[in-house]
């Protein structure tokens, strides 16, 4: 979820959705509130949110800097690597939108159709911009993040804070370790933008999740039809960012081939543990 939520155009929460954990997920961000007047109902998620923010966190400091060179050096073979892992993973959330009815094809059409046209919307990157700027943007991020579909990276895409998100979070991230060292500068700017962004995140973390635990539990069917459609809408924006970075050479479209495979594998490798453990677990 960590590398994924770095990846404009490839959800967090579609990583979630895709591996089985997007109920505990938002069960456990929604019971976060909990903290405020009593950890009794937060402490059965304790395990399972500590372990996921670990896994997240991780991946978030010893990717960033990797992700960015991978999306800046090789764009088109990441995309078909992460598009391969999503498509051969759809089954998954078909499977608990079942059985289809009438209304739920039509929901599955309808978030497909919301997603098709978010993910085509046209991006500006911001050289700089206002430290209060990332509040907000960090609230939208984040909404975006828990819904499969519309990552929170393509959300800041969208703003035109993407870049300096990453540039802060890599000043950041240097002048720490170089503080370790002996160097006393600190940017304060990215610090601070950063601070901003992270407050807007944990203000959805506390808020969004209980809207979606609702409709997960009142009618999964329905929620679970419309995150799918959802999903499929929103491969747009990585199918299309494949497109712009193909020059239209043969090796070329045979790499993207190969990784969107690799992906594919991946997916199905991680479908067939998931499904000897489901096995496991039903076995008296």
């Amino acid at each position: 979820m960590g590398l994924a939520d770095l990846i404009p155009g490839i959800s967090g929460g579609t990583m979630a959705l895709l591996t089985g954990i997007y109920t505990p997920f938002i069960d456990g961000l929604s019971a976060l509130t909990s903290l405020f007047h009593g950890r009794a109902s937060f402490s059965p998620h304790r395990p399972f949110l500590l372990t996921l923010g670990a896994g997240i966190i991780v991946a978030l400091l010893t990717g960033i800097k990797g992700m960015h060179y991978a999306l800046t050096a090789y764009p088109g073979p990441t995309y078909s690597l992460f598009t391969g892992l999503i498509l051969f993973s759809l089954h998954r959330p078909l499977r608990e939108s079942r059985p289809f009815s009438f209304l739920r094809i039509g929901t599955l059409i309808s978030g497909m159709a919301a997603a098709f046209f978010l993910s085509g919307l046209p991006v500006q990157e911001s050289a700089s911009a206002s430290p209060l700027l990332f509040f907000p943007a960090g609230l939208l991020a984040v909404t975006a993040m828990m819904l499969p579909g519309i990552s929170g990276s393509f959300i800041l895409l969208l703003l035109g804070l993407y870049g300096p998100v990453i540039r802060y979070s890599d000043q950041v991230l240097s002048s720490l370790f170089s503080f370790l060292s002996g160097t006393t500068t600190f940017p304060l700017l990215p610090f601070f933008s950063l601070l901003a962004l992270f407050s807007g995140i944990a203000l959805g973390l506390l808020t969004v999740s209980k809207g979606i635990k609702t409709l997960l539990h009142r009618v999964p069917g329905l929620t679970m039809a419309f995150l799918t459609g959802f999903i499929l809408g929103a491969l747009r924006k990585p199918f299309s960012l494949i497109r712009e970075n193909f020059s239209g050479d043969r090796k070329e479209l045979l790499v993207l081939i190969i990784f969107l495979i690799i992906g594919g594998a991946i997916a199905l490798i991680l479908n067939d543990r998931e499904k000897k453990r489901d096995y496991e677990k039903s076995r008296p």
